[in-house]
Protein backbone atom coordinates (compact mmCIF):
# COMPACT_ATOMS: atom_id res chain seq x y z
CA UNK A 1 0.00 0.00 0.00
CA UNK A 2 1.19 3.84 -1.19
CA UNK A 3 2.28 4.78 2.40
CA UNK A 4 1.70 8.67 1.20
CA UNK A 5 -2.02 7.57 0.63
CA UNK A 6 -2.23 5.98 4.21
CA UNK A 7 -0.99 8.83 5.54
CA UNK A 8 -3.39 11.25 3.83
CA UNK A 9 -6.14 8.55 4.38
CA UNK A 10 -5.25 8.73 8.46
CA UNK A 11 -5.42 12.25 8.23
CA UNK A 12 -8.63 12.63 6.32
CA UNK A 13 -10.56 9.93 8.62
CA UNK A 14 -9.64 12.35 11.97
CA UNK A 15 -10.66 15.48 10.31
CA UNK A 16 -13.86 14.09 9.11
CA UNK A 17 -14.48 11.52 12.19
CA UNK A 18 -14.15 14.99 14.12
CA UNK A 19 -17.08 16.53 12.02
CA UNK A 20 -19.25 13.83 12.20
CA UNK A 21 -20.40 14.77 15.86
CA UNK A 22 -22.53 17.20 14.24
CA UNK A 23 -23.62 15.77 11.16
CA UNK A 24 -26.82 15.39 10.09
CA UNK A 25 -29.55 15.68 8.08
CA UNK A 26 -29.69 18.88 6.66
CA UNK A 27 -33.62 19.22 5.86
CA UNK A 28 -36.98 17.70 6.59
CA UNK A 29 -39.12 17.05 3.57
CA UNK A 30 -41.51 14.44 4.92
CA UNK A 31 -42.10 10.90 5.85
CA UNK A 32 -43.17 8.13 3.60
CA UNK A 33 -46.99 7.58 3.86
CA UNK A 34 -48.42 5.62 6.09
CA UNK A 35 -44.81 6.26 8.09
CA UNK A 36 -45.23 8.49 11.65
CA UNK A 37 -42.29 11.10 11.91
CA UNK A 38 -40.00 10.71 13.92
CA UNK A 39 -40.47 13.86 15.34
CA UNK A 40 -41.96 17.65 13.87
CA UNK A 41 -40.14 20.72 14.39
CA UNK A 42 -42.56 23.92 14.33
CA UNK A 43 -44.63 21.77 11.85
CA UNK A 44 -41.69 20.11 9.69
CA UNK A 45 -41.81 16.00 9.91
CA UNK A 46 -38.55 14.42 10.52
CA UNK A 47 -38.85 11.26 8.78
CA UNK A 48 -37.75 7.94 9.55
CA UNK A 49 -36.22 7.97 5.90
CA UNK A 50 -33.95 10.42 7.11
CA UNK A 51 -32.41 8.88 10.48
CA UNK A 52 -32.34 5.83 8.11
CA UNK A 53 -29.72 7.58 5.63
CA UNK A 54 -28.25 9.32 8.32
CA UNK A 55 -27.90 5.68 10.54
CA UNK A 56 -26.00 3.94 6.76
CA UNK A 57 -24.02 6.84 5.92
CA UNK A 58 -22.47 7.07 9.70
CA UNK A 59 -21.70 2.89 9.92
CA UNK A 60 -20.47 3.23 6.21
CA UNK A 61 -17.78 5.55 7.72
CA UNK A 62 -17.31 3.38 10.93
CA UNK A 63 -17.03 -0.14 9.31
CA UNK A 64 -14.79 2.39 6.58
CA UNK A 65 -12.66 3.15 9.48
CA UNK A 66 -12.44 -0.28 10.82
CA UNK A 67 -11.71 -1.70 7.58
CA UNK A 68 -8.80 0.98 7.33
CA UNK A 69 -7.01 -0.57 10.47
CA UNK A 70 -7.71 2.88 12.01
CA UNK A 71 -9.30 0.99 15.03
CA UNK A 72 -5.70 0.35 17.01
CA UNK A 73 -8.09 0.75 20.41
CA UNK A 74 -11.19 -0.92 19.50
CA UNK A 75 -13.00 2.30 20.40
CA UNK A 76 -14.32 2.33 16.89
CA UNK A 77 -15.91 -1.42 16.98
CA UNK A 78 -17.03 -0.46 20.34
CA UNK A 79 -19.18 2.78 19.05
CA UNK A 80 -20.95 1.11 16.29
CA UNK A 81 -21.21 -1.52 18.69
CA UNK A 82 -23.11 0.75 20.78
CA UNK A 83 -25.43 1.76 18.18
CA UNK A 84 -26.41 -1.13 17.34
CA UNK A 85 -29.79 -3.21 19.20
CA UNK A 86 -30.22 -6.55 20.76
CA UNK A 87 -31.67 -7.98 17.42
CA UNK A 88 -30.36 -7.73 14.33
CA UNK A 89 -30.97 -4.94 12.18
CA UNK A 90 -31.96 -2.53 15.50
CA UNK A 91 -30.03 -0.07 16.93
CA UNK A 92 -29.91 1.18 20.75
CA UNK A 93 -32.58 3.31 22.67
CA UNK A 94 -30.18 5.71 23.49
CA UNK A 95 -28.25 5.84 19.87
CA UNK A 96 -31.89 6.39 18.33
CA UNK A 97 -32.33 9.40 20.71
CA UNK A 98 -29.32 10.92 20.33
CA UNK A 99 -29.54 10.78 16.70
CA UNK A 100 -32.72 12.50 16.46
CA UNK A 101 -31.82 15.50 18.52
CA UNK A 102 -29.47 15.99 16.66
CA UNK A 103 -31.17 16.15 13.56
CA UNK A 104 -33.90 18.04 15.41
CA UNK A 105 -31.20 20.73 16.36
CA UNK A 106 -30.23 20.94 12.80
CA UNK A 107 -33.39 21.43 11.35
CA UNK A 108 -34.18 24.68 14.37
CA UNK A 109 -30.79 26.26 12.72
CA UNK A 110 -32.15 25.73 8.79
CA UNK A 111 -35.76 26.84 9.44
CA UNK A 112 -34.20 29.96 10.74
CA UNK A 113 -31.53 30.47 8.18
CA UNK A 114 -34.36 29.80 5.40
CA UNK A 115 -36.92 32.43 7.74
CA UNK A 116 -33.73 35.12 7.34
CA UNK A 117 -33.16 34.40 3.70
CA UNK A 118 -29.91 33.28 4.79
CA UNK A 119 -29.23 29.37 3.56
CA UNK A 120 -25.83 27.95 2.26
CA UNK A 121 -25.57 29.19 -1.28
CA UNK A 122 -24.00 26.81 -3.81
CA UNK A 123 -20.07 28.78 -2.84
CA UNK A 124 -20.31 28.41 0.33
CA UNK A 125 -21.41 24.41 -0.22
CA UNK A 126 -18.59 24.52 -2.45
CA UNK A 127 -15.85 26.02 -0.08
CA UNK A 128 -16.77 23.60 2.72
CA UNK A 129 -16.01 21.06 0.03
CA UNK A 130 -12.83 22.07 -0.86
CA UNK A 131 -11.84 22.43 2.85
CA UNK A 132 -13.07 19.04 4.00
CA UNK A 133 -11.04 17.59 0.20
CA UNK A 134 -7.78 19.84 1.66
CA UNK A 135 -8.01 18.06 5.08
CA UNK A 136 -8.67 14.49 3.82
CA UNK A 137 -5.90 14.66 1.87
CA UNK A 138 -7.72 15.50 -1.71
CA UNK A 139 -10.45 15.22 -3.46
CA UNK A 140 -9.93 11.79 -4.41
CA UNK A 141 -9.13 10.79 -0.84
CA UNK A 142 -12.73 12.50 0.15
CA UNK A 143 -14.03 9.95 -2.63
CA UNK A 144 -13.51 7.18 -0.90
CA UNK A 145 -15.81 7.90 2.22
CA UNK A 146 -19.62 7.15 1.83
CA UNK A 147 -21.19 9.84 -0.48
CA UNK A 148 -24.09 10.26 2.32
CA UNK A 149 -21.73 10.41 5.35
CA UNK A 150 -19.82 13.51 2.92
CA UNK A 151 -22.63 15.34 2.13
CA UNK A 152 -24.23 15.73 5.18
CA UNK A 153 -20.80 16.86 6.85
CA UNK A 154 -20.87 19.29 4.56
CA UNK A 155 -24.52 20.22 4.64
CA UNK A 156 -24.30 20.62 8.35
CA UNK A 157 -21.16 22.84 8.36
CA UNK A 158 -22.17 24.97 5.82
CA UNK A 159 -25.23 25.86 8.10
CA UNK A 160 -23.11 26.46 10.81
CA UNK A 161 -21.11 28.56 8.91
CA UNK A 162 -24.08 30.65 7.92
CA UNK A 163 -25.15 30.88 10.79
CA UNK A 164 -21.94 31.98 12.58
CA UNK A 165 -21.92 35.13 9.49
CA UNK A 166 -25.44 35.85 10.62
CA UNK A 167 -24.32 36.62 13.92
CA UNK A 168 -21.36 38.11 13.17
CA UNK A 169 -23.04 41.01 10.78
CA UNK A 170 -25.45 41.57 13.31
CA UNK A 171 -23.00 42.17 16.24
CA UNK A 172 -21.03 44.02 13.43
CA UNK A 173 -23.90 46.21 12.96
CA UNK A 174 -24.39 47.21 16.52
CA UNK A 175 -20.67 48.63 16.55
CA UNK A 176 -20.56 52.30 15.48
CA UNK A 177 -17.01 53.37 14.50
CA UNK A 178 -15.49 56.23 16.26
CA UNK A 179 -14.81 59.43 14.16
CA UNK A 180 -11.40 60.96 13.93
CA UNK A 181 -11.89 63.29 17.28
CA UNK A 182 -13.36 60.12 19.19
CA UNK A 183 -10.68 57.80 18.14
CA UNK A 184 -7.50 60.08 19.25
CA UNK A 185 -9.54 60.57 22.57
CA UNK A 186 -9.51 56.83 23.23
CA UNK A 187 -5.62 56.66 22.44
CA UNK A 188 -4.74 59.68 25.28
CA UNK A 189 -7.13 57.92 27.35
CA UNK A 190 -5.22 54.99 26.87
CA UNK A 191 -1.96 56.54 27.08
CA UNK A 192 -2.55 57.88 30.63
CA UNK A 193 -3.29 54.27 31.95
CA UNK A 194 -0.07 52.67 29.83
CA UNK A 195 1.84 55.71 31.83
CA UNK A 196 0.86 54.91 35.17
CA UNK A 197 1.01 51.16 34.99
CA UNK A 198 4.58 51.38 33.23
CA UNK A 199 6.22 54.16 34.72
CA UNK A 200 10.02 53.25 34.58
CA UNK A 201 11.59 53.25 31.19
CA UNK A 202 14.79 51.51 30.48
CA UNK A 203 18.24 51.58 28.10
CA UNK A 204 19.91 48.36 28.21
CA UNK A 205 23.06 47.13 27.32
CA UNK A 206 23.69 42.95 26.45
CA UNK A 207 26.80 41.46 26.66
CA UNK A 208 27.87 38.13 26.70
CA UNK A 209 30.60 38.53 29.85
CA UNK A 210 30.56 40.64 33.00
CA UNK A 211 33.94 41.96 31.88
CA UNK A 212 32.62 43.35 28.84
CA UNK A 213 29.68 44.53 30.79
CA UNK A 214 32.27 46.01 33.48
CA UNK A 215 33.94 47.65 30.26
CA UNK A 216 30.85 48.97 28.40
CA UNK A 217 29.97 50.95 31.87
CA UNK A 218 33.42 52.50 32.37
CA UNK A 219 33.13 53.97 28.38
CA UNK A 220 29.31 55.37 29.62
CA UNK A 221 31.30 56.79 33.21
CA UNK A 222 33.97 58.03 31.52
CA UNK A 223 31.29 60.34 29.38
CA UNK A 224 30.40 58.37 26.48
CA UNK A 225 26.40 58.60 25.21
CA UNK A 226 25.31 55.60 26.86
CA UNK A 227 23.06 54.93 23.16
CA UNK A 228 26.62 55.22 21.38
CA UNK A 229 27.87 52.21 23.43
CA UNK A 230 24.95 50.48 23.11
CA UNK A 231 25.44 50.35 18.94
CA UNK A 232 28.52 49.46 19.08
CA UNK A 233 28.92 46.38 22.13
CA UNK A 234 25.22 45.32 22.18
CA UNK A 235 24.34 42.12 21.49
CA UNK A 236 20.72 42.46 21.43
CA UNK A 237 20.61 43.93 17.75
CA UNK A 238 16.73 45.83 18.26
CA UNK A 239 17.46 47.63 21.20
CA UNK A 240 20.76 48.35 20.08
CA UNK A 241 19.41 49.78 16.86
CA UNK A 242 17.34 52.02 19.35
CA UNK A 243 20.28 53.31 21.45
CA UNK A 244 19.50 50.69 24.46
CA UNK A 245 16.09 51.69 24.21
CA UNK A 246 13.97 48.54 25.42
CA UNK A 247 10.76 50.19 26.66
CA UNK A 248 8.68 51.05 29.92
CA UNK A 249 7.80 48.61 32.79
CA UNK A 250 6.88 48.60 36.37
CA UNK A 251 9.94 48.26 39.07
CA UNK A 252 9.32 45.11 39.96
CA UNK A 253 10.32 43.67 36.27
CA UNK A 254 13.98 45.07 36.06
CA UNK A 255 14.16 42.97 40.14
CA UNK A 256 13.55 39.92 38.72
CA UNK A 257 14.77 39.68 35.46
CA UNK A 258 18.43 41.45 36.70
CA UNK A 259 18.28 42.28 40.66
CA UNK A 260 18.04 45.86 39.94
CA UNK A 261 16.64 47.80 42.66
CA UNK A 262 15.24 50.97 41.05
CA UNK A 263 12.60 52.45 43.16
CA UNK A 264 14.00 55.92 43.59
CA UNK A 265 15.99 56.19 40.74
CA UNK A 266 16.75 59.31 38.71
CA UNK A 267 16.90 59.65 35.08
CA UNK A 268 20.23 59.00 34.03
CA UNK A 269 21.51 56.61 36.79
CA UNK A 270 23.69 53.67 36.05
CA UNK A 271 23.15 50.01 37.42
CA UNK A 272 25.49 46.86 36.16
CA UNK A 273 27.53 44.96 35.82
CA UNK A 274 24.02 42.46 36.72
CA UNK A 275 23.77 38.85 35.55
CA UNK A 276 20.72 38.15 33.33
CA UNK A 277 19.24 35.01 32.45
CA UNK A 278 18.20 35.67 28.57
CA UNK A 279 17.00 32.02 27.95
CA UNK A 280 20.03 30.85 25.69
CA UNK A 281 21.27 28.59 28.47
CA UNK A 282 24.06 30.69 29.84
CA UNK A 283 24.20 34.02 31.85
CA UNK A 284 24.72 37.15 29.72
CA UNK A 285 25.06 40.78 31.47
CA UNK A 286 23.36 44.23 31.25
CA UNK A 287 24.20 47.35 31.96
CA UNK A 288 21.22 49.30 32.75
CA UNK A 289 20.21 53.22 32.08
CA UNK A 290 17.45 54.57 33.97
CA UNK A 291 16.16 56.51 30.74
CA UNK A 292 12.86 58.02 32.51
CA UNK A 293 10.75 57.76 35.56
CA UNK A 294 6.96 59.37 33.98
CA UNK A 295 6.47 56.52 31.22
CA UNK A 296 6.73 56.34 27.86
CA UNK A 297 6.44 59.16 25.48
CA UNK A 298 2.90 58.69 23.54
CA UNK A 299 4.85 58.55 20.58
CA UNK A 300 6.57 55.64 21.54
CA UNK A 301 3.42 53.69 22.02
CA UNK A 302 1.42 54.80 19.49
CA UNK A 303 1.57 52.48 17.41
CA UNK A 304 0.20 49.92 20.09
CA UNK A 305 -2.39 52.68 21.03
CA UNK A 306 -3.90 52.64 18.00
CA UNK A 307 -3.91 49.08 17.45
CA UNK A 308 -5.61 48.33 20.80
CA UNK A 309 -8.42 51.65 19.63
CA UNK A 310 -8.99 49.75 16.41
CA UNK A 311 -9.21 46.54 17.38
CA UNK A 312 -12.29 48.04 20.14
CA UNK A 313 -13.86 48.64 16.81
CA UNK A 314 -13.09 46.03 14.95
CA UNK A 315 -15.51 43.53 13.05
CA UNK A 316 -16.45 40.45 14.62
CA UNK A 317 -14.63 37.53 12.93
CA UNK A 318 -17.10 34.95 11.82
CA UNK A 319 -15.27 31.78 12.55
CA UNK A 320 -14.99 33.32 16.39
CA UNK A 321 -18.91 33.54 16.54
CA UNK A 322 -20.41 30.54 19.56
CA UNK A 323 -23.66 30.01 17.57
CA UNK A 324 -24.74 27.61 20.97
CA UNK A 325 -26.74 30.41 23.05
CA UNK A 326 -28.47 31.47 20.20
CA UNK A 327 -29.22 28.01 18.86
CA UNK A 328 -30.28 26.95 22.46
CA UNK A 329 -33.01 30.39 22.36
CA UNK A 330 -33.90 29.03 19.49
CA UNK A 331 -34.55 25.20 20.36
CA UNK A 332 -36.71 27.03 23.56
CA UNK A 333 -38.83 28.69 21.04
CA UNK A 334 -39.62 25.74 18.68
CA UNK A 335 -42.71 23.72 18.63
CA UNK A 336 -40.84 20.37 19.11
CA UNK A 337 -42.87 16.47 19.22
CA UNK A 338 -41.22 13.88 19.37
CA UNK A 339 -42.79 9.93 18.81
CA UNK A 340 -43.14 8.52 21.90
CA UNK A 341 -41.01 5.68 20.45
CA UNK A 342 -37.77 8.05 20.72
CA UNK A 343 -38.96 9.23 24.04
CA UNK A 344 -40.00 12.82 25.06
CA UNK A 345 -38.70 16.23 24.08
CA UNK A 346 -37.61 18.00 27.18
CA UNK A 347 -37.63 21.80 26.91
CA UNK A 348 -35.56 22.62 29.81
CA UNK A 349 -32.72 20.06 28.66
CA UNK A 350 -33.03 21.20 24.73
CA UNK A 351 -32.93 16.97 24.54
CA UNK A 352 -35.24 13.53 24.19
CA UNK A 353 -35.79 11.79 27.36
CA UNK A 354 -35.56 8.49 26.65
CA UNK A 355 -38.94 6.55 26.65
CA UNK A 356 -40.15 4.57 29.98
CA UNK A 357 -40.19 1.55 28.82
CA UNK A 358 -38.04 0.65 25.51
CA UNK A 359 -39.95 -1.03 22.25
CA UNK A 360 -39.45 -4.80 21.80
CA UNK A 361 -36.02 -5.02 20.04
CA UNK A 362 -37.74 -7.47 17.82
CA UNK A 363 -40.39 -5.03 16.60
CA UNK A 364 -37.98 -1.94 15.86
CA UNK A 365 -35.92 -3.08 12.99
CA UNK A 366 -37.88 -0.94 10.70
CA UNK A 367 -38.91 1.99 12.94
CA UNK A 368 -35.65 3.24 14.63
CA UNK A 369 -32.68 2.58 12.36
CA UNK A 370 -30.68 5.13 13.68
CA UNK A 371 -26.85 5.59 15.72
CA UNK A 372 -25.57 8.09 18.18
CA UNK A 373 -23.29 10.52 16.21
CA UNK A 374 -22.20 11.48 19.36
CA UNK A 375 -20.29 8.65 19.47
CA UNK A 376 -18.06 8.80 16.96
CA UNK A 377 -14.08 9.23 17.77
CA UNK A 378 -12.13 12.62 17.43
CA UNK A 379 -9.37 10.67 15.60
Amino acid sequence: MDRSRTSSRRRGLAVVGALAVAVVASSCSGGAVGRPAAATVDGVEISQAEVQDLVEANQAFYQQAIDNGLDTTGDLASALADTEGVAPGTVSQTGAGDALNSLIVTEVLHQELERMDALPDDALLQEVRTSLETDAGGAEELATYDDRFVEFTIRTEALQRAYRQVLADEANADVAQPTAEEREARILELYQTVKADRPLCLNVILVATEGEAADALARVQGGEAFADVAADVSIEPQSAAAGGFVGCTDYAAPADAFGADLEGAAVGDLQGPLPADTGTGETQYVVIEVAGTDGPTIDQVRGQLEAAVDSESAATDPTTVDITPKLLELLGDADITVDPRYGTWNPDTFDIDPPDAPEDPGTTTTTLPVLDPNALPAN
